[in-house]
Parts: structure tokens; sequence; C-alpha cells
């Protein structure tokens, strides 16, 4: 499901039976299985409120902390749920972040972005030749970072290096689009 949603590519057939085969799913799901299902939701920007409702629960059924690898999907869903389901009661889901959310960091997760040379060019180029210097890679609740801000206009760009387009398509994934959503 994950691979399938993040290239956005699938028929709408086989992403009906995965949507079918999830609500008929009532076991009990480990943090693992619970990051690829919350990714590929929000890739797919579902709207089905039971099924969040029963995700959530399965989070909070589960015992022992979030681990932080799997943590990032997690904390996005908290955003994508207050945006689509604003009635929905998330406390004690968000509850369960206290622990990873004392270790993870978006920019170290990101860290990779920093020396990058195309992301070196394009910088020199906003510094160089438009005479531009923006804010770099600022963090928003510690879940979205944004890679080059000019903080008076309002204005950010988020430029995407070669290595981290989609190979043979040159397009961003989903989940670089989830702050959006």
């Amino acid at each position: 499901m994950f691979a399938y949603g993040i290239r956005e590519q699938g028929n709408p057939e086989l992403h009906k039976h995965f949507l079918k085969r999830l609500s008929m799913e009532d076991t009990q799901m480990d943090y693992q299985t619970l990051n690829n299902i919350i990714y590929y939701l929000m890739f797919t920007t579902n709207k089905d409120e039971k099924l969040w409702s029963r995700l959530v629960q399965n989070t909070l059924d589960n015992k022992g902390y979030i681990p932080v690898r799997q943590y990032y999907p997690f904390k996005m869903s908290k955003f994508y749920l207050q945006h689509h389901f604003p009635n929905m009661e998330i406390r004690d889901y968000t509850d369960k972040f206290f622990h990873p959310e004392r270790y993870f960091n978006t920019f170290l997760q990101q860290n990779k972005l920093l020396n990058d040379s195309d992301k070196m060019e394009f910088t020199n180029f906003l510094y160089n030749h438009l005479f531009l210097i923006p804010v770099n890679y600022v963090t928003f609740n510690n879940c979205f970072l944004l890679r080059h801000c000019f903080m008076e206009q309002k204005i950010a760009i988020n430029f995407f290096s070669k290595r981290e387009l989609i190979p043979c398509e040159s397009r961003i994934s989903a989940k670089d689009k989830l702050h959006s959503k």
C-alpha cells in the first residue's frame, strides 16, 4: 500500500480493494503496519472518519511507545485529523506522542538536504543572481520543513533535487505533498 500510495500509482480498483480490506481488518496492528496505513490514507486523502477512528483506537491499544523511526506519519496524522475531522477527539492519541516527540527532530531526519550539490547551486543562484537571502530550513511544529523562506513576504520555496524525485518520472512523491493536505 505504501509503495502505491507514495508514487500515486495503481488503478482505482486496486485502491478500492485496499480500502475494503482495511475496513474489514479487525486485528491489532503493530506500529510499523500503522505507519504504512496512516501514510497511505494521507497520500490518498482518505476522509473515512470511521476508519480513522479505528486506527486512532488501534494506536492507543498498542502497548509501549511509538518508535521514533515510525513516528513521522503519526505526527503528520495529528494535523491531518484536525483539518479533516475537527470534531474527532484525538487528545489521548496525541498524548501517545509524548515520548517520541522528545527525540524526534525534523531537521535531523532530513539532514541529507544540507550537503546536496543541487540545493547548494540553487541557494547560490538566489544569493548571487537574484540577491535574495532566504532563511533556510525552517521547521513548523517540528514536523514540516520549509527549505527556503522569505519571512517578510510569507513565501517559501521547497526545492527538490533530482535525487529526491521519483526515478524516471521527475516529480515529487506523495509524501512531499502531505503538508498541503
